[in-house]
């Protein structure tokens, strides 16, 4: 299957594979057309990796996936060792709902990536968030600039549970 994703967002993606540790279970939430996915699952980085989607239709490249709502995920308290929201969670009808829900599942550390834009650059995503704005909704989080030339930049945020 072609890749449809263009150079930058597999810049974005590479930078997300770099960041992520190994070892352990591994929960994406949001997963788009699943290309992210597959590229975490090839990497071998985890034991197992599960995937969640809201939208059926969405996923193209993985299809191995769990259809939920990020905000009720169907899993135990602790399920996995890590979390994964990549760009989705400005999409979200309610984002901190979705972090405490990620936290919830979580036994390690949650990540998230979203971009850093101003409403004009995109009307179609629901939530803009600066550094400060991310640590109120995931206190005690990390966050950093993903170093991607890019020119629309995100937020790699790093969340120990």
């Amino acid at each position: 299957m072609e890749v449809a994703a263009d150079k930058l967002t597999l810049a974005r993606y590479e930078q997300t594979l770099r960041h992520l540790p190994r070892g352990g279970t591994f929960l994406d939430v949001g997963i788009g057309d699943g290309y992210l996915t597959k590229l975490i699952v090839e990497s071998g980085k985890f034991d197992s990796v599960a995937a969640v989607e809201k939208y059926r239709e969405r996923p193209v490249y993985w299809t191995d996936y769990t259809l939920s709502d990020a905000a009720v995920l169907p899993f135990e308290d602790s399920a996995f060792d890590y979390v994964g929201c990549f760009e989705m969670l400005e999409h979200c009808e309610n984002p901190a709902a979705v972090c405490r829900e990620l936290a919830r599942v979580c036994r390690s550390c949650v990540f998230v990536t979203v971009p850093i834009m101003r409403r004009q650059m995109d009307p179609g995503h629901k939530h803009f968030w600066n550094s400060d704005d991310l640590k109120r909704m995931m206190p005690g989080a990390s966050v950093i600039r993903l170093p991607v030339g890019d020119p629309r930049r995100w937020y790699w945020c790093q969340w120990r549970q």
